[in-house]
């Protein structure tokens, strides 16, 4: 957990630290970093699908809402 005090960003540490936590309650959490491969049709598909949901979401959940419930989560296990 120590590591974790590397990241200066507070979002990328909370998103670090409930990894953790969800990580030694027994979730498996995989994060991956998938490239846009422009050219590729199914690629650009898929990005342009993933953009659009970006631009239409009205109300986006605040990060505080997120953290709440992961944690919640947590402690009821």
């Amino acid at each position: 957990m120590t590591s974790l005090h590397r990241f200066s960003h507070p979002l990328a540490f909370n998103i670090l630290e409930l990894h953790y936590g969800l990580a030694s309650k027994g979730f498996s959490i995989l994060f991956s970093w998938i490239p846009s491969h422009p050219g590729i049709s199914g690629n650009e598909l898929a990005d342009n699908l993933a953009k659009s949901t970006t631009i239409s979401l009205n109300s986006p959940v605040p990060v505080n809402d997120v953290k709440k419930y992961i944690n919640s989560i947590l402690h009821s296990k």
